[in-house]
């Protein structure tokens, strides 16, 4: 049970949370750009599912030759598969950079066509990299129908052990980590300086030109830090970043190879699982909008049935106000998506009721 039961319960909780993710994404109404590269991660989650299926299904079958090497194909898939969904997190990483780091380039520029082009290349580089070493170590693929399979790394050749290092080494991670420590320090530099600069426009005695200067630097500042985009997606790119720090001190301290024990095995491919089981709840913190379309069908439902009464305004206007103005946490107006052309607009308007 423990072999093949928990692991079939982590996979099918795993599938029902990123089928939920894509449903309410469906309802998200004028959905942004950079939740493309959220979809393109659900769906990738949804394929590592079903391939992580095959596994404990060929250890409850009769071990033979044929499940023997059905296993070994399913490692194969799954490695490729769970790099990729790695690669898109670093893409949702670097693409919340960009829209911190460039703010007006990236809105006037970044479209849905250009980042799905982005998840197709992660993919084709997700192939060539994983691919090839899984071709050399084909013979170093352990499976069994009493353990979770794993690869042994173990070189005997320089060629082996340049794809061993480079397919182990932690580089993605890293890039996903700095990629992050970036956005902190532009978000803590961003808020400094809004802070220093209302209380400059409130201590001088401005003429309108020299506010106008000031209200376009805020403008500036202010369209620098979006936190209703960017606070969900930190939270899947760290959860995930580090969920999978113990399966490489796992994998660097032997315990994921030859000599890996059962339980570190199971730990090590169960934190993959983990890692997606918490994005729908991370959606719903920090997406306002997920969860104002997670709440309308309810709403439908509710007034459907009549439990409403007179309260049912309320709420839809509760809901209708997601994203429409409010201020956030750190008191920046957030900026909506609304082409290329809009986004001035927007901005203008949100630096007005700011100031």
């Amino acid at each position: 049970m423990d072999l093949n039961g928990v692991p079939m319960i982590l996979i099918f909780s795993q599938v029902a949370g990123q089928i939920f993710n894509l449903v309410i994404f469906r309802l998200w109404r004028n959905k942004e750009p950079f939740l493309t590269l959220h979809i393109a991660l659900a769906y990738g989650n949804i394929l590592v599912g079903a391939i992580s299926v095959i596994s404990p299904v060929t250890r409850w079958t009769r071990w033979t030759s044929v499940t023997e090497t059905v296993a070994k194909v399913q490692a194969v898939l799954f490695a490729i598969g769970n790099r990729s969904t790695v690669v898109n997190t670093l893409l949702i990483s670097i693409d919340r950079w960009l829209s911190v780091e460039f703010p007006i380039a990236y809105r006037n520029k970044v479209t849905k066509r250009k980042l799905s082009i982005a998840v197709v290349v992660g993919w084709i580089t997700t192939i060539a990299i994983s691919l090839p070493t899984m071709i050399v170590f084909r013979n170093k693929i352990l499976v069994g129908c009493n353990r979770p399979s794993t690869v042994d790394y173990s070189a005997s050749n320089p060629l082996e052990s340049f794809l061993a290092g480079f397919q182990r080494a932690p580089i993605i991670l890293a890039f996903l980590f700095l990629f992050q420590l970036r956005i902190l320090m532009i978000a803590v530099e961003t808020r400094l300086r809004l802070i220093s600069l209302k209380n400059t426009i409130k201590a001088a005695s401005l003429t309108t030109a020299e506010l106008n200067v000031l209200r376009g630097q805020h403008s500036k500042l202010t369209a620098r830090i979006i936190w209703d985009s960017l606070l969900g997606s930190m939270a899947v790119v760290m959860g995930i970043g580090l969920s999978t720090v113990p399966f490489v001190v796992l994998d660097y301290g032997g315990m994921s190879g030859r000599t890996g024990t059962t339980l570190m095995l199971n730990i090590g491919n169960n934190l993959f699982v983990v890692q997606r089981l918490y994005t729908p709840f991370v959606y719903l913190l920090f997406f306002p909008k997920f969860r104002a379309a997670a709440a309308r069908p309810l709403i439908m439902a509710a007034r459907w049935c009549g439990c409403t009464g007179g309260g049912g305004g309320s709420v839809g206007a509760d809901v209708s106000s997601v994203g429409a103005g409010v201020s956030n946490k750190i008191g920046l107006m957030p900026v909506t998506y609304a082409g290329r052309r809009g986004v001035d607009s927007i901005m203008a308007a949100d630096v007005a009721r700011t100031l």
